[in-house]
């Protein structure tokens, strides 16, 4: 693996600001995919099954 500093890490992951319409986009995509999870919870093992 490669080392990095601090400031290499800043360079590669520039994040950038969202505006009003793009978080309350994602927002509704986040709420939409716990609301589906939480739909189908039952579903899901409880345990994992990696072995």
């Amino acid at each position: 693996g490669e080392n990095c500093n601090g400031e290499d890490m800043k360079q590669r992951v520039a994040l950038k600001p969202m505006d009003a319409e793009q978080l309350r986009e994602y927002g509704h995509k986040v709420v939409d995919f716990v609301a589906d999870y939480y739909k189908s919870i039952e579903s899901f093992p409880v345990l994992s099954q990696v072995k």
